[in-house]
């Protein structure tokens, strides 16, 4: 079972997850390129990009087919494996599935609506990642916006939210 998770979390998303799963089953969580512990991406990527290089890990692994856990962003790299690879998927399991509205979808496919990282001297980008965290989740504590916020400092120029 191969886990993916949302944009700037990382695998660590699943950490209290996993010990249960790999009761049951060979667990993998691994982090998407330029974002956790992984290498910086060397541009921005795009969903297939993202597909492309899972495909390229379970290759690595010798993994020939698995199924996967999608969350969030990690749903449409996990639903573009499955069209660009269907003998690689034994099932999908697709958690918080992104929905856009028709506008919001068409600014995004224009490359609008994303706020990028600016990082300002006056240390003001912090309070406004901090204050878009805790509005997207309200009702988490402050542990988890902490969390969110420093996944977003560590994915750098391509953090976007």
């Amino acid at each position: 079972m191969l886990l993916l998770h949302q944009t700037l979390l990382s695998s660590d998303e699943y950490a209290l997850m996993m010990p249960i799963l790999s009761r049951e089953y060979r667990v993998i969580d691994v982090d998407t390129p330029g974002r956790g512990n992984s290498d910086k991406a060397p541009r921005k990527y795009q969903i297939e990009d993202y597909a492309r290089a899972i495909i390229s890990f379970l290759d690595t692994l010798g993994i020939n087919k698995s199924s996967i856990v999608g969350h969030h962003t990690g749903v449409a790299i996990a639903v573009e494996v499955a069209v660009t690879d269907p003998e690689r998927v034994d099932k999908l399991t697709l958690s918080g599935c992104p929905y856009f509205k028709d506008e919001t979808r068409a600014k995004l496919l224009r490359g609008e609506g994303l706020q990028h990282l600016v990082i300002k001297e006056d240390g003001s980008h912090l309070l406004k990642m901090w204050e878009i965290v805790r509005s997207i989740s309200p009702d988490s504590r402050p542990e988890v916006w902490n969390k969110v916020v420093a996944h977003y400092l560590k994915a750098g120029e391509h953090a976007e939210g």
